[in-house]
């Protein structure tokens, strides 16, 4: 006990250099956390915009019509679908759609789109596109037509022009047109939304395609998110027992999902080099004091002080060192952090995996920033700690003498 209490008093000895690496080391520490905190916010944030987007939580179709996009590959069984997600209570709410390619003619132009018939008062509890409208209203009625702003420039047309919409209709072929009224204009983001997507009722949808009262896609939104596939399984399954796929947002966008793990990955690199560091900067101090105090140490030896006590004393004061880095860094890390959760920092308009942000990324705490990193921090301070005591402890008279007297 009296070697550890000496071990704590030792890095008082020299103030400057001890407060120095302190705050060094404290701001290791206070890069880890923050650096964690700002990828979990931006994950968190780019969750959010996948599934508020028409991506929704979850998605059911047809097995085949992802891959086929064929107007006939229609999701099967309907009402029984629909009975098995008014029973799951963790089902928030569901919007059904129909998807077409279709083109969009105006005296101008032609522009080939993704159409989509939506039920307009499902649809906005399902995803925000009605929240992402710059000029007009949201598809109001069944002669509505909702185009992205990209879209709009290309046609050269303005709210309230009329429009021809064509498609080729279910089973036969046909070419089916019918003449719309541009109502809304959006602004997403993304080309796929802006340039390449339009918006319709689903009634016309479903009248223009000759499908009747079938549908392509169902939308879900849960009222919990899950960012985990099983969450959701056993929904899905019952799903997948009617003839139809029941998809979570994870196998939708699978690419994103794909570098969310990265960046996953990045923090726990990150994180394992900062500790490193830090854990570098304390053998640094160690072996400074140590060259300064050989002589103590050898006098030490000849007095009968053991190696291991050596050892205890000089772990002692890589850990007492290690404690007041820690306290430093996490006053540090809260200090910054605490202003980015409340105003986080704007990322708005910046792209990345396909995906723009549109509103700040707000710092994520967590409890491996304050707890795991902090124990990890001084437990391998404590190992590497170990290096430099024994070298202390293996330190003889006469070679000390030999190189104080130099």
């Amino acid at each position: 006990m009296m070697f550890i209490k000496i071990g704590y008093r030792n890095i008082f000895r020299n103030k400057r250099r001890s407060l120095l690496t302190s705050i060094i080391i404290g701001l290791g520490l206070a890069a880890m956390i923050i650096t964690d905190g700002f990828l979990s916010g931006m994950n968190e944030n780019m969750i959010k915009i996948i599934t508020n987007s028409l991506v929704g939580e979850g998605q059911i179709h047809h097995p085949k019509f992802r891959d086929s996009m064929k107007i006939e590959d229609q999701i099967q069984n309907i009402s029984k679908v629909k009975e098995i997600l008014d029973s799951d209570v963790d089902v928030k709410a569901y919007s059904q759609r129909t998807i077409s390619f279709a083109m969009i003619s105006s005296p101008r132009a032609m522009k080939n789109v993704s159409l989509y018939g939506i039920e307009p008062d499902k649809e906005i509890l399902v995803s925000n596109i009605n929240k992402q409208i710059i000029e007009g209203d949201f598809v109001s009625n069944e002669n509505s037509l909702v185009i992205g702003d990209t879209l709009q420039k290309r046609l050269s047309v303005r709210l309230g022009d009329k429009v021809v919409v064509t498609v080729a209709k279910a089973k036969s072929g046909e070419i089916s047109q019918e003449l719309f009224r541009i109502t809304g204009i959006i602004k997403a983001g993304s080309k796929e939304m802006d340039e390449k997507s339009a918006f319709i009722h689903i009634s016309r949808g479903q009248r223009l395609l000759g499908i009747e009262d079938n549908i392509h896609e169902i939308a879900v939104k849960f009222k919990n998110i899950s960012q985990k596939q099983k969450d959701h399984s056993s929904l899905w399954e019952k799903i997948n027992v009617t003839g139809n796929l029941g998809e979570s947002w994870e196998n939708i966008v699978s690419s994103f999902v794909g570098m969310m793990s990265l960046v996953d990955q990045l923090k726990g690199l990150i994180a394992m080099i900062l500790i490193v560091l830090v854990a570098l900067g304390i053998i640094n101090t160690l072996f400074m004091a140590l060259y300064e105090r050989m002589f103590e140490f050898s006098v030490l030896r000849a007095l009968g002080t053991k190696g291991r006590e050596i050892i205890l004393m000089i772990v002692s004061e890589a850990g007492s060192l290690s404690l007041v880095s820690i306290i430093a860094g996490i006053i540090i890390a809260l200090f910054i952090a605490i202003p980015l959760k409340i105003w986080g920092v704007d990322f708005t308009g910046i792209d990345l995996a396909q995906v723009t942000f549109k509103e700040p990324i707000y710092f994520v705490f967590t409890y491996s920033q304050f707890v795991i990193f902090p124990i990890a921090t001084f437990i391998f301070t404590l190992i590497v700690g170990f290096y430099p005591a024994i070298h202390a402890s293996r330190i003889k008279m006469s070679e000390a003498m030999k190189k104080r007297s130099l």
